[in-house]
């Protein structure tokens, strides 16, 4: 039975040897080749125990099982070395030794008795010269105390006087259990590793022959031993286990059991368990994506990604409109993040809120703050996102065309909601003219100073309008007219058409009119005409710009013009003075720009000057003659002629120079 002590197998008589010698088995000094520290790979005192536990008192922790063997109790009568507690109640062993220098020794008795020397569990019996007693069936009582004596009877017929062992006690009982506690000293409820528990315990107590060592384990419910199985680890008041794996924010229990000297064992004490939080804290919001204050779409679904600290298993989440509106959501959760889907079509100029709040990890641990992002809707009709609806946007909602889808819409302007149709139609024309107008009204709008790119608008002046030519390329554009109130009025000729978009704001006070166009057809001839009213010829200011496919601009800039009263029909008036000398002078009217021809002929009809030879504008004009010819040289006093020639009209006139 005795093996193996210092890696050493002990011959019968080596293992009598050193159970008889009395000398216990001291860790602290080496006790022959076979226990040598050095080598040591356990160390099971025999005589120390009960039922089926061996114990290594080596502290090299390889207490185990032993079977088919019984516990030698009582020492030789010349040597006592025994246990003081056994955990059986039924059986027991008595061993002795003794010695006779003369006739040696005949016959050993054994007794046992619960006082010094009595006999009432087992009088007086005879074991021959066999110097063990295997008692059995017997009834001994928890924390009793028993006695063993033996007297031996030399071949002389000489009986010893009797040898009464210390005693004794049986204990069966358990240990009294304690609590457990998760954690180095006080009660933890989460641990932050995944690879090591910690805990401690108290209370356990054992009145008999007292906690020999504890046995730890862990599982993931109470009492289980799944993650690691009943370990010895020694008489210690708390423990540490590494190098093992953990889920994050499962819950985890630790049961101990205390196992006393003889070998019994207490019942399993288990913790009230621990949640594993690798990340320390409660959950919390770390990122919002896109980032608070985007605009979202009016049409499409948004997306909104959230990013937790850690990863969670519970969440509320609120999410608003400030006017009201009904929104549709959708919420995905993955470990760390929540992606919140919010449907279109959405309302015009909205702001929508989003609060988050009582994020609940897998630990069990729940945030107490709420975590609030406001979002906003986009400006409808408001193409490049600059809040305002304009030229611009006029120009890529015709560029798109008929590929775009604006109504019908529900709502107040600009709060209008899309129940689009997926046709383009008037009611998409509506809509944006409706954006338009709200656009221009809420806003100051000044009129833009262009810097001249691509050829000079082309403004034509007749007696009551200005004809402004838009060239072939655009397909919208923008021309703003400056002018002062107290002289001159401007007002838009015309309106929209099923082939444009036509739309003007008037601010009489500011004296400014603003007139976007789009075309949704090819058109032969585009031009925009303004009816005008004025005195004492006022200076405009007009601002200009067109776009072509894809927003392009084909021509931008700014130019001041003169207006000048407009006569309603051809006219060549008589000169003055007549007659003359030197000078005189012609007065001449044009309703509409015109090559003009003014030409002087003497009496014979022979041309002698030139005054004019030009395009003109429409107007009034006039031209000074100081008597001379082409060549300039003075021309004699008497009767000329004057013809003009101006488009289809002619007329000739005549005027007489003194000399």
């Amino acid at each position: 039975m005795l093996r193996d002590i210092g890696g050493k197998a002990l011959t019968p008589a080596e293992i009598v040897e050193a159970y008889n010698s009395g000398k216990g088995m001291d860790l602290s000094s080496d006790m022959g080749e076979y226990k040598s520290s050095e080598n040591l790979l356990a160390y099971f005192k025999f005589d120390e125990g009960a039922g089926d536990v061996t114990l290594d008192n080596s502290g090299n922790g390889l207490s185990g099982t032993i079977y088919e063997a019984t516990w030698n109790v009582e020492t030789p009568i010349s040597s006592v070395s025994d246990l003081d507690f056994q955990g059986s109640s039924s059986d027991l062993t008595l061993s002795w030794s003794a010695t006779d220098a003369l006739s040696d020794i005949a016959d050993y008795q054994y007794a046992l008795g619960s006082t010094a020397g009595g006999t009432e569990i087992k009088d007086w019996t005879s074991t021959g010269t066999n110097t063990q007693a295997f008692l059995t069936e017997l009834s001994l009582s928890n924390g009793g105390k028993y006695y063993g004596t033996v007297k031996a009877t030399d071949k002389a017929g000489n009986i010893s006087d009797p040898l009464t062992g210390d005693g004794i006690v049986i204990d069966l009982s358990p240990p009294e259990t304690g609590n457990v506690y998760d954690g180095p000293d006080s009660d933890i409820s989460y641990s932050h590793s995944g690879s090591e528990v910690t805990a401690n315990w108290e209370g356990f107590s054992d009145e008999l022959s007292g906690i020999f060592y504890y046995e730890f384990a862990i599982g993931s419910s109470v009492g289980g031993t799944e993650v690691l199985d009943y370990k010895t680890v020694g008489n210690v008041p708390s423990h540490t286990e590494s190098g093992l794996t953990l889920l994050q924010g499962e819950q985890y229990y630790v049961s101990i059991m205390a196992i006393d000297a003889v070998g019994n064992v207490s019942d399993p004490v288990s913790s009230d368990g621990f949640y594993v939080d690798m990340y320390p804290g409660a959950p919390a919001v770390l990122t919002v994506n896109p980032e608070p204050g985007t605009r979202f779409s009016l049409s499409d679904d948004s997306q909104i990604k959230i990013h937790f600290s850690e990863p969670v298993v519970d969440y509320s989440l609120d999410i608003s409109s400030n006017l009201g509106s009904d929104l549709e959501t959708v919420a995905q959760q993955d470990a760390d993040s929540l992606v919140v889907t919010v449907k279109g079509p959405l309302t015009s100029l909205d702001t929508l809120n989003l609060s988050l709040f009582d994020i609940l990890d897998k630990a069990g641990l729940t945030s107490d703050t709420t975590h609030q992002v406001s979002f906003y809707t986009a400006l409808m009709a408001d193409y490049n996102g600059d809040l305002k609806v304009n030229v611009e946007d006029l120009s890529q909602f015709v560029s798109l065309w008929p590929g775009l889808d604006l109504g019908p819409v529900t709502g107040d302007v600009p709060n209008l909601r899309a129940q689009l149709d997926g046709v383009a139609n008037l009611r998409d024309v509506g809509v944006f003219t409706r954006m338009w107008h709200w656009s221009h009204s809420n806003t100051t709008i000044l009129a833009r100073t262009f810097p001249n790119v691509g050829d000079d608008i082309d403004v034509e002046q007749s007696p009551q309008s200005l004809m402004v030519s838009i060239p072939d390329e655009a397909i919208a554009g923008e021309v703003v007219v400056q002018y002062q109130t107290s002289s001159t009025d401007i007002t838009l000729n015309g309106g929209e058409s099923a082939d444009r978009i036509l739309i003007n704001n008037k601010d009489a006070e500011l004296g400014q009119i603003i007139v976007d166009f789009g075309y949704l057809k090819p058109v032969d001839k585009k031009q925009l005409i303004f009816d005008t009213k004025y005195e004492n010829d006022p200076t405009i200011t007009l601002s200009y710009i067109f776009y072509g496919r894809n927003n392009s601009i084909i021509s931008m800039g700014t130019r001041e013009m003169d207006l000048t009263a407009v006569p309603d029909e051809f006219s060549l008036h008589q000169n003055y003075p007549n007659p003359f000398n030197p000078t005189t002078t012609i007065l001449y009217d044009l309703p509409e720009a015109a090559m003009v021809h003014l030409v002087i002929y003497d009496v014979l009809g022979r041309q002698v000057r030139t005054l004019v030879n030009q395009d003109l504008t429409a107007g009034y004009h006039k031209a000074v003659w100081d008597a001379t010819d082409d060549m300039g040289r003075p021309l004699s006093g008497g009767l000329y002629i004057y013809r003009i020639q101006a488009g289809g009209y002619s007329k000739t006139m005549k005027m007489v120079l003194l000399k």
